[in-house]
């Protein structure tokens, strides 16, 4: 997925991810350190949303994402699940 930032506008551009997008659903993948839920047939619910617009040269960026991820604690080499909820604002 690409942007053109100077497709941007004060308007917001709101952008909407789910399972159903193959390649968010690839790069979701790609962050899961077990290879059995990265490789399962089924891709686990996941979704982002996206609001970009620009007001002069300044880009803005409100994001929300969620994710049920399964990570390898580097303490203990046990693999855990961890659903991912979180928003971020960026400039």
């Amino acid at each position: 997925m690409k942007v053109y930032l100077y497709e941007l506008s004060e308007e917001p551009k709101k952008l909407h991810f789910t399972e159903s997008d193959t390649w968010f659903v690839r790069a979701i993948e790609d962050t899961q350190e077990s290879s059995a839920l990265a490789h399962s047939s089924k891709p686990a619910p996941c979704k982002a949303d996206f609001d970009l617009r620009k007001s002069q040269e300044i880009v803005f960026l409100k994001a929300l994402l969620q994710a049920n991820l399964s990570l390898l604690c580097s303490r203990c080499a046990s693999y855990f699940n961890y659903a991912l909820h979180s928003s971020f604002h960026a400039l």
